[in-house]
C-alpha cells in the first residue's frame, strides 16, 4: 500500500513551504487535491542535515519513532502513519532502524463525503521526532497545508 500512496506524488502534489529545525527541513506534501468521499495521501517529507538519523516506528533498541498530531476540518480523520523501509544503524551492541538524508511518512487522510468542491482547506500537522548523530537532540514543528477541494481528481501530467 505504501509504494502505490507514494507513486501518486508527482508535479501535480500539493506543497506548502518548507519549516527548518536545527538539523532537519520538513514540509506537508498531498498527492494532488481532496476529492469528497476519496482519501487524500499526505506526506511528511524530511531532509536530514549530512551525518544525522531520524528513526522508523520501531526504533530498536534505542531512539523513538516519528509522530504527528493532526488538526483537520471538521469530519477529516487522520490513520495512522506508514514509515518507509528503514536503514538498520549499529552503535556497539545496539541495533537501530531509522533514516538518514531524508525520509517521507505517509498518513491516509479520509476526506468526509460532504466536503465542498471548490474550497480550500488547511490541514494541520504538529510534528515531533528524535535526531541523532554523536548526540540526539528532540526537534519539532507545526506544519501547515492549504489542500483545494475539486469534485474530481486531477489527471496526471506525468502520464
Amino acid at each position: 500500500m505504501y509504494l502505490v500512496a507514494l507513486a501518486g506524488f508527482t508535479a501535480a502534489s500539493a506543497s506548502a513551504a518548507p519549516v527548518q529545525t536545527e538539523h532537519t527541513v520538513s514540509q506537508l506534501v498531498a498527492e494532488g487535491p481532496a476529492v469528497p468521499g476519496q482519501p487524500l495521501w499526505v506526506a511528511l517529507d524530511q531532509k536530514l542535515q549530512d551525518g544525522w538519523h531520524t528513526y522508523w516506528i520501531n526504533p530498536g533498541d534505542s531512539g523513538l519513532p516519528t509522530e504527528v498530531n493532526w488538526t483537520l476540518p471538521a469530519g477529516w480523520k487522520a490513520g495512522p502513519l506508514n514509515f518507509p523501509a528503514p536503514h538498520r544503524f549499529t552503535t556497539g551492541p545496539l541495533v537501530n532502524y531509522g533514516y538518514e538524508k531524508a525520509t517521507r511518512i505517509l498518513a491516509r487522510l479520509d476526506v468526509p463525503a460532504d466536503a465542498k468542491p471548490g474550497s480550500t482547506v488547511t490541514l494541520t500537522a504538529a510534528a515531533n521526532w528524535l535526531i541523532c548523530a554523536d548526540v540526539c537532540v528532540p526537534e519539532d514543528a507545526t506544519l501547515t497545508l492549504d489542500v483545494p477541494v475539486t469534485a474530481g481528481g486531477s489527471p496526471d501530467p506525468a502520464v
